[in-house]
Formats: C-alpha cells, sequence, structure tokens
C-alpha cells in the first residue's frame, strides 16, 4: 500500500477517510495521489475537447450564414441589375407591352349571334348596338350640317346590369358586325405590385391601342374594358380612400382621355353596380349609358334557340323541338330565369344537355334519338337547387320556427336544403 507523509510528520495511507465532524454526515471521499493528477487531466481533456466542438459548430453556422447572406445579397444585386437593365430600355420590371392585347377577329365567328337579327336583346339595348353600327356609314354632309363632322359619334359607352345580362356577349355581336378587331381588357391585365406599377402599366397599354389605331385608321378597334367597378366605383363606395387606388384611376381617364379623339376606335365598358356609384369623371368620359334588364323568357328562349342551332337531332320531319316542346321549354326558362341566369348560364347548360345527349345514344347505340327537354333539365339541376326554390324552403323553415322542432326534424331540414 503506498503511503504518505502528511505535512504534520504523521504517516498515512491514502484510503479516504471519514469527517467526524457535521454531525457525522457524509461527505465526498478526498482522492489523493497520482490517480487524482490523471482525474483531473481527464476531466480537463474532456473540457477542452467539448469546448473544440462548440467552437466548430459556431464555426459552421458562420459559414452557413454568411454563405446566405452572400447568396441574398447576390439575389438584390441582380434584381436591381434588371431593374436598371429595364429602366434603361424605358421599361419597368413586369411593364405591360403591346403583345399582351390580343386582338380577336370575330367577323367569321358562327359561334356569335348577327346583332341586327338577334331577339335575345331587348328592343331598346339592340336598337342602340345597330344605331351605333350604321353611323359609321352615315352620309358626311349629314354629319356636316349637324356639326359632327369632326367630333363623330360618341364612340365611350358604359353598360349597366346585372352579371349574366348580356353585356360582355352584345359587344362581341358589335365587333363581329363591323368586321373590325375586338380586345377584351380585364384589370388583373395590368396589374403591378411595384409602386405605380400598374398606373404606367396602364397608361403603356392606352399608348399601344392608339398606336394600333393610328396605323390601322381604315379598320374599327373595339376596345371592351370588362367589369370596371374596382376602377370605376366612387371611392366611398368600396370602403377606401387609397391613393393606390386614385392613381390608378387617374391613369384610366387619361389613358380614355388619349385614344376617344380617335374616330376609328370603339369603347365600351361593363359595370355591375347602378350608375350612382360609379365616379363621375369615368361617366363623363363614357359619354353613352345602356342599361341590360335580366332577360325575360321569351329573349331566353330565342338565346337557346341559337344555342342549339347545330343539333342536328331537334326535328325529323314529325318533329319539331321548339314547336311541340314548347310548354316544357318554356318551363325550364322559367326556372332559369329566377336564377336571373341567361346567356352565361345558358351557354354552359347547353354544352352539358348536348353531352348528356351524345351520351344517351352512344349506350342505346341509337343515333335516330331525339333531343329531349329532359337533358336540359338535368344539366340545371347539376347545377344546384333552383334560388326560388332553395328560398321557398328556408321560409318553409322560419315558418315552423327551429326552436320548436325536433332535433331529428331539424337534420331533416338541413339535408333538404
Amino acid at each position: 500500500m503506498v503511503s504518505t507523509i502528511n505535512n504534520v510528520g504523521f504517516r498515512a495511507d491514502n484510503k479516504p477517510t471519514q469527517s467526524i465532524f457535521n454531525n457525522n454526515r457524509q461527505q465526498a471521499p478526498i482522492p489523493y495521489g497520482d490517480d487524482t493528477l490523471d482525474l483531473q487531466a481527464l476531466a480537463l481533456d474532456k473540457k477542452i475537447q467539448k469546448k473544440q466542438k462548440s467552437q466548430e459548430r459556431m464555426n459552421k453556422m458562420l459559414a452557413y450564414s454568411s454563405v446566405g447572406i452572400a447568396a441574398g445579397l447576390l439575389g438584390q444585386l441582380a434584381i436591381s441589375l434588371f431593374a436598371i437593365f429595364k429602366g434603361a430600355r424605358g421599361e419597368a420590371p413586369g411593364a405591360f407591352k403591346a403583345t399582351a392585347l390580343e386582338f380577336e377577329k370575330l367577323a367569321e365567328n358562327t359561334g356569335i349571334a348577327d346583332i341586327k337579327t338577334t331577339k335575345t336583346l331587348s328592343k331598346e339595348v339592340q336598337r342602340f348596338f345597330v344605331d351605333l353600327l350604321d353611323s359609321a356609314k352615315f352620309d358626311p354632309k349629314y354629319m356636316k350640317r349637324a356639326g359632327l363632322k369632326d367630333k363623330g359619334f360618341p364612340n365611350a359607352t358604359l353598360l349597366l346590369g346585372d352579371p349574366g345580362t348580356g353585356k360582355t356577349e352584345t359587344v362581341r355581336m358589335y365587333a363581329k358586325a363591323t368586321d373590325g378587331e375586338l380586345a377584351t381588357i380585364k384589370l388583373g391585365d395590368f396589374a403591378n405590385s411595384y409602386v405605380d406599377g400598374t398606373a404606367t402599366n396602364m397608361l403603356n397599354m392606352f399608348k399601344a391601342i392608339k398606336e394600333k389605331a393610328q396605323k390601322e385608321p381604315d379598320k374599327t378597334i373595339t376596345i371592351l374594358f370588362d367589369e370596371v367597378d374596382g376602377l370605376a366605383r366612387k371611392l366611398d363606395k368600396i370602403g377606401s380612400n387609397n391613393e393606390y387606388l386614385g392613381k390608378n384611376r387617374q391613369s384610366f381617364i387619361t389613358g380614355l382621355d388619349m385614344i376617344l379623339p380617335l374616330k376609328n376606335i370603339r369603347v365600351f365598358a361593363t359595370s355591375n353596380v347602378p350608375i350612382e356609384e360609379i365616379d363621375n369623371a369615368v361617366v363623363s368620359r363614357l359619354k353613352r349609358n345602356v342599361t341590360f334588364e335580366t332577360p325575360n323568357v321569351d329573349q331566353t328562349f330565342e338565346a337557346l334557340k341559337f344555342h342549339l342551332k347545330d343539333c342536328e337531332g331537334l326535328t325529323n320531319g314529325k318533329f319539331d323541338f321548339f314547336k311541340d316542346k314548347e310548354s316544357e321549354i318554356r318551363a325550364f326558362l322559367k326556372d332559369l330565369y329566377d336564377r336571373k341566369g341567361a346567356y352565361r348560364d345558358l351557354t354552359n347548360i347547353v354544352q352539358d344537355a348536348q353531352a348528356r345527349y351524345t351520351t344517351a345514344m352512344e349506350k342505346a347505340k341509337d343515333d335516330t334519338m331525339m333531343f329531349d327537354v329532359k337533358y336540359l333539365k338535368d344539366a340545371l339541376k347539376e347545377k344546384g337547387i333552383m334560388a326560388s326554390e332553395l328560398d321557398g324552403k328556408k321560409n318553409t323553415a322560419n315558418a315552423l320556427g327551429m326552436e320548436k322542432l325536433s332535433f331529428w326534424q331539424k337534420l331533416a331540414l338541413l339535408r333538404s336544403l
């Protein structure tokens, strides 16, 4: 056993001793000798290694952070250089380009009705568009006598009415009849997230329209601004006095002033809100106002005839769909009319009905089957419960009083709605 001599000359071994103080409580053994040095060295080594690993992790994190910061700076630099390059070319990032304007040539489009002969419009609306169409061919001496020689006829019109009343389709009819071209423009076509980007794009768009009209002075250019409520409504009607909206509106007004003096341009703008909610500055530029009412059953009947004009299963010599099934057809159209649906809904419903008719012939392997109203009814049912029927069930629920119904009665009623 290894022994040591302490500082007072007594010999002692290296076994740990127990203290007799502190109420005989155990104390941690006190190590002695060479083993103590080994344990201390080992603890010190572990501490150093732990510190080194921690430092290595910190270095890696700093390295990754540096790479990320460098990549971000390079990205910002690339965006800045791109913006400078665009600016040097006179363009802003996301700028509207003339090629973004898509013009349709509708003269040969048989899917669009003839505005002079169609019965799908009210007489007032049809008369307005036919007169506007004919005004391009009026004898100049009459225009001179009226003082319109240099001014020309008013060429900007605001079309008002609920969705689905035929505003957009009527403009397409008109554009087809002019044998010219039509550009349909929505606010999203020139929207931009950059500061003043939307206003700038709007002016660029009007410049592109003006350039095209000037290059083709003998061609009628029809421009349709579809659903301009976001631009044309009074600010207090949309609950905002946003400077952004004000700049966009000013650009729209400035653009109209830019193109309206051109005699070969016809401008139409559609809106779903009453004219009282349209900004006066916009109304003054769109000189004429035409209101589209919800089409009645007779007008929708004529629209249905047009949509089904290519269906060969409507007649076979003995059977005439629109004559023999007129009462059923009008009952179907009454349901559609009650939902305030007409041109927009009718187009989709007829296409669906034709698909159902095709499927029925395929299953029966019979190409002599005649078209039936049931295909139209099934297509309409696919779009959901009629508004009138739904309102009736709601009124029933209110009349009964939901609080007086049992749980199962409430469940049955909810399932029926």
